[in-house]
């Protein structure tokens, strides 16, 4: 089903060849980027089935129930945790709270995702607070994961760069695209820039600028991915190439800030080799294979009622 996918993509972008070997100098690694035809900004997420209990009574049990399911594109290896507050608690639970599985990623035609349900049994405890009548517990599931992000993206090569060609000013406008859809995970490639400049009389280079952005409601942790010391709020560009010709990338690891105000930053890539002057205007396809980890909190509240 995943090759189904990746021939859907190469029919959509008919004309346009994909990547044969790694990203070279310094970006390695070869294989193709298998560009999947899911799209979307979700990666693995919580489906709480049915919803916690809104109350419970003091030293009562009750169970919790929920799904991780891999909505996206990219196979995952998961952790999940659950915290419990205030402390001392006041729910409680006897199974064990955490763990850690493999869910593989959509194909074209699935619209659920893979998933491990799991269910905890629960006992509330007394309400410890004085002269109150309720005491609210908070029940917290923490995923943390790794995630491949893998865009390709049609745009449009000038090699003239502007001069003799009626169609130069349609591929200009092609040149820089703005991508809304997602490749199927929450650190999405937003929008790319074609810039082609003179090498020599007979080639030209191009610059490739790719915009990512977080859409996904969590934040970036590279341990959640494997990383050892240094920034954690990174994402490792794997590969890059526009068409069959390879990009190298610096840097290769890009700080993802956080905040409201933060802005998505720009990853910087060039051709290790130039392009004939005398090809012309072209359509190719700009990828970029995108690997970090990622971390989300999924936050319910019960409210436990003394007797």
């Amino acid at each position: 089903m995943k090759w189904f996918a990746v021939l859907v993509v190469l029919a959509i972008l008919a004309g346009c060849s994909y990547l044969p070997g790694g990203g070279g100098g310094t970006v390695s690694g070869g294989g193709h980027i298998d560009v999947s035809a899911i799209t979307g900004t979700r990666g693995v997420i919580i489906e709480w089935v049915p919803e916690p209990p809104k109350t419970v009574g003091e030293d009562q049990p009750f169970a919790l129930n929920f799904i991780i399911r891999n909505a996206g594109a990219s196979d995952s290896l998961i952790g999940w945790s659950m915290q419990l507050s205030p402390q001392p608690p006041i729910v409680s639970s006897s199974d064990q709270l955490d763990g850690r599985f493999e869910l593989v990623g959509r194909e074209f035609q699935d619209e659920v995702g893979a998933e491990m349900p799991i269910t905890l049994n629960m006992r509330s405890g007394n309400v410890y607070l004085p002269r109150q009548q309720a005491q609210d517990a908070d029940v917290r599931v923490n995923l943390c994961y790794e995630y491949t992000t893998k865009a390709g993206v049609q745009v449009c090569v000038d090699t003239t760069l502007g001069q003799g060609s009626p169609l130069s000013g349609k591929c200009e406008k092609k040149a820089t695209e703005t991508v809304s859809r997602g490749q199927g995970g929450p650190i999405a490639v937003t929008k790319v820039e074609v810039k082609p400049y003179s090498l020599n009389d007979i080639e030209v280079g191009a610059e490739v600028l790719f915009t990512i952005e977080n859409k996904g409601g969590g934040s970036v942790d590279f341990e959640c991915a494997g990383g050892i010391a240094g920034p954690t709020n990174i994402v490792r560009v794997e590969k890059a190439a526009l068409g069959s010709r390879l990009l190298n990338c610096v840097p290769t690891d890009i700080v993802m800030q956080q905040g409201s105000d933060a802005k998505p930053p720009v990853v910087r890539c060039s051709l290790a080799e130039g392009i004939s002057k005398s090809q012309g205007i072209f359509d190719s396809v700009a990828q970029l294979e995108l690997r970090y980890g990622y971390k989300t909190v999924d936050k319910k509240t019960i409210k436990v009622e003394r007797r």
